[in-house]
């Protein structure tokens, strides 16, 4: 069977961010778009060699080297010095590719004869559309998306059960914001081991001085801020964010209200997304 190299790593490079892009959305993950890229590419290269080198038929072998690309595309993607949120990124990328398999054959079966392809063929593993137009690729994209935003919005409507509300109260000042609970946030104060809520800077404008960044620790100290330092350590490196122990954190749910000892720690970097939380809890902090 022909196969051009060219559109068969373009396609699987494409469907591979798209995996990735979800993950990231699933799992609350930021990812630098160079990581993302190069986990695509290399995943596509790999699968292209495989196809025009491999020649074994082996159900069980193919399945276990299917799960080896997987997983290297997860390792140069999302990183392995946070194990608990790699191992939760590699099983999320591999549920998604099956998902994504599985709404890409099923336009297939019902659109594929007459829109699209004249017919399948597999070959060691790999699943090939003769004639195909990247056009499938991309509905089976938007039907993915669309889906994953309605059910998102579903259940948001029905509890927010994702979300809470914080009401924070520094000296004389009383703040309250939206924060979006963030399973991969195991962030604490070294020390006391107390939980740390990520805030933008936006949020606690008006109980902070104004210029507050990293050189003014000693300053923000002097007046009164119980202030640290918070290392942190993710895919797009390590680092420290600057935090303060307010007098007063008080967690809202749909049902419940009750008060938590914790940092907060400013983050601009955190929030790139219009829609997205202002601020972001770990499961630490409501437990």
């Amino acid at each position: 069977m022909e196969i051009y190299a060219d559109i068969f790593v373009v396609l699987n490079m494409l469907s591979n961010y798209f995996i990735i892009f979800m993950v990231s959305k699933i799992l609350f993950i930021r990812i630098e778009k160079i990581r993302a890229v190069s986990g695509a590419l290399v995943g596509a290269l790999i699968s292209a060699f495989c196809e025009l080198s491999l020649q074994h038929n082996n159900i069980i072998f193919l399945f276990l080297f299917r799960s080896l690309i997987y997983l290297i595309v997860a390792i140069l993607t999302f990183g392995i010095k946070n194990r608990i949120r790699f191992i939760k990124s590699f099983i999320c990328f591999y549920l998604t590719s099956f998902v994504f398999s599985g709404t890409f054959l099923y336009l297939v079966s019902i659109l594929g004869n007459t829109f699209f392809t004249k017919g399948l063929n597999s070959s060691r593993g790999f699943l090939y559309i003769k004639n195909a137009s990247p056009s499938l690729l991309l509905i089976s994209m938007v039907v993915i998306y669309l889906v994953f935003e309605i059910v998102e919005r579903m259940v948001k409507k029905k509890g927010k059960a994702d979300f809470y509300r914080i009401n924070v109260q520094h000296s004389k000042h009383l703040i309250s914001f939206d924060a979006r609970l963030d399973t991969c946030n195991d962030l604490k104060e070294p020390f006391s081991g107390l939980p740390v809520i990520l805030v933008d800077k936006k949020i606690i404008c008006n109980i902070l001085p104004d210029g507050f960044t990293l050189d003014k620790f000693e300053y923000f100290g002097d007046l009164g801020y119980n202030v640290r330092l918070i290392p942190y350590d993710t895919v797009s490196g390590k680092g420290v964010l600057l935090a303060f122990k307010p007098d007063s954190i008080v967690v809202e749910t749909s049902d419940s209200k009750f008060k938590r000892e914790g940092y907060l720690a400013v983050c601009s970097d955190c929030f790139v997304e219009e829609n997205m939380a202002m601020a972001l809890v770990g499961k630490n902090l409501i437990v």
